[in-house]
């Protein structure tokens, strides 16, 4: 059995789809409040003509109903953008 070893100082990646479940599915799996659902392509199509920047920008400081950082101020940034590029990643 292969055991992979982090390099010291090294941190794993942050799971998309576990901050997703974590932090997002409650509203994005409904479209509650207006939320586009996660793997609604012609949802997410305007979000996504106004780049990547601009969704990373809008879970970190909030939008509309959604609170700054999902509200859940324990996450770190790359943990939301990980959330993001997932629900980007179901609608490609």
């Amino acid at each position: 059995m292969a055991v992979l070893a982090l390099a010291a100082g090294a941190v794993p990646a942050a799971d998309g789809e576990a901050i997703y479940n974590r932090a997002c599915k409650k509203c994005h799996r409904i479209g509650l409040e207006d939320s586009p659902v996660a793997g609604d392509k012609a949802a997410w199509a305007p979000l996504l003509e106004k780049g990547m920047a601009t969704l990373y920008q809008s879970v970190i400081e909030g939008k509309g109903s959604m609170e700054p950082r999902a509200n859940k101020p324990d996450l770190t940034d790359e943990e939301l953008r990980a959330a993001v590029d997932y629900m980007v990643d179901l609608v490609k």
